[in-house]
């Protein structure tokens, strides 16, 4: 991932968040679908899966162009990420709950047993603020 110019801040989206990205093997949560554009490049976009806090399905797609030179050798040309809401019911909760509580015992957070996330029946909203608070948001 990637930082392009400050992201202006989303003023009217219908996404509670943080906005969450699962993908590549991690988890990152963002303040907003703006500064998500800003730091997913575009050729990945199509790598990560999106929700916001409340489970809302996130599409981010984006732009770019790609092609080969002599011998074979590629380029690729990043262009706009796009991050907009799929749906306006969290229709994918548990499976952001699933990803979550997959992402806190896969790097650690389970160890602290007396975490409120660390219990296998833990809430989306304790998933959320234990990785928030012990990761960031960026």
């Amino acid at each position: 991932m990637r930082t392009r110019t400050p992201p202006r801040e989303d003023t009217e989206s219908p996404l509670e968040p943080p906005i969450i990205i699962v993908g590549d093997g991690e988890v990152v949560f963002y303040r907003s679908t703006s500064r998500v554009a800003a730091d997913v490049e575009a050729v990945d976009a199509e790598l990560f899966k999106g929700y916001d806090s409340k489970g809302r399905p996130v599409r981010i797609s984006g732009e770019f162009k790609q092609g080969k030179w002599w011998f074979g050798l590629g380029w690729v040309s990043d262009g706009p990420v796009t991050v907009e809401a799929i749906s306006d019911h969290p229709t994918h909760a548990e499976e952001l709950r699933l990803a979550l509580r997959d992402w806190w015992t896969r790097t650690g957070g389970a160890a602290n047993t007396k975490a409120a996330a660390s219990r296998e029946d833990a809430t989306l909203e304790e998933l959320i603020i234990a990785i928030a608070a012990r990761d960031g948001i960026n």
